[in-house]
């Protein structure tokens, strides 16, 4: 079973490209979010509308450690994190998700509101170069970039 985490920005409004990905996402899939308003939520209903395994963490308090925790546990806890977050949005919850994940080395990807990919570091739409796991997230990988040039267009 594939762990996939998928979190975002509360400010990123492009429900139906989070459907989308969603819905490109293996049978055996397990999506793992943080449980906050926006794309974290959506995640989970989508996924569970599709009968794919869920996992939320939510923070035990309303703190800055409680929500860094938290984002930890999900990088802890994902075999690949994919983030939606607005083009140059440079700071949010998401990112310190991201941080923790390049910590551990493990593979991500962020989509801007048009589905193109991007990374704060660079401050352009670039493709992220992804460690490829396993055949499985490879073939995501393709599917989501190949559906994110069909809405672009």
């Amino acid at each position: 079973m594939m762990k996939i985490g998928i979190i975002g920005s509360r400010r990123y409004r492009n429900k139906t490209f989070v459907k989308r990905v969603i819905n490109l996402l293996p049978s055996d899939t397990r999506v793992i979010s943080g449980g906050c308003d926006g794309v974290d939520t959506w995640a989970v209903q989508y996924a569970k509308k599709l009968g794919l395994k869920t996992h939320e963490f939510i923070p035990e308090f309303q703190s800055r450690e409680a929500f860094f925790s938290r984002n930890r546990l999900i990088a802890i806890n994902t075999d690949v994190l994919i983030a939606f977050i607005p083009l140059g949005q440079m700071r949010s919850g998401a990112w310190n998700t991201i941080n923790y994940q390049r910590e551990f080395k493990k593979p991500y990807v962020v989509f801007d509101e048009h589905g193109d990919t991007w990374d704060r570091e660079w401050k352009t739409k670039t493709l992220i170069k992804l460690i490829n796991i396993h055949e499985q997230w490879t073939q995501i990988q393709q599917k989501i970039h190949k559906e994110s040039r069909r809405i672009t267009s």
